[in-house]
């Protein structure tokens, strides 16, 4: 059983590594989690990216400023983020925050205007713990998925 234990964690890290993932991004640390995440991103042909972690990140390519104003601090739904992109450019941002109140939808709807992303909110998340899926995505991207 152990065997099998190693076999399936270095089949998870080998298929990590080839998404761009060096170290399990924080609250994926078992083998469902890492699964649940590495299923996602391959059906909508993305790779993490450590440098995703803020709106200006999805909204405009990049940040100069490690985890800038517009990071958790300024949006309490930004909660456990990840980076996605798709051809080595920014696709999608990921918050799984524990719950969302009217304020953060309101918020969230607030941030899609501002930036231009389109948000998508659903409990399909690989984090767990109860918590909501919620999607940033550069125009254009989520219909990538589709195709």
């Amino acid at each position: 059983m152990a065997q099998q234990d190693g076999q399936m964690t270095a089949d998870l890290d080998k298929r990590g590594r080839a998404l761009g993932i060096v170290d399990w991004p924080y609250g994926v640390h078992t083998a469902a989690t890492q699964q649940a995440m590495l299923d996602w991103a391959d059906a909508c042909r993305l790779r993490y990216s450590q440098a995703g972690r803020c709106l200006h990140w999805i909204a405009r390519g990049r940040c100069g400023v490690g985890l800038c104003r517009e990071g958790r601090s300024a949006h309490r739904w930004m909660d456990h983020l990840t980076g996605w992109t798709r051809a080595g450019a920014p696709a999608v941002l990921i918050a799984q925050p524990y719950d969302l109140s009217s304020d953060d939808i309101t918020d969230l709807a607030t941030v899609a205007g501002e930036y231009s992303v389109d948000v998508h909110i659903n409990g399909t998340g690989w984090y767990g713990h109860g918590s909501t899926f919620v999607q940033l995505w550069r125009p254009g991207a989520w219909l990538q998925t589709m195709t």
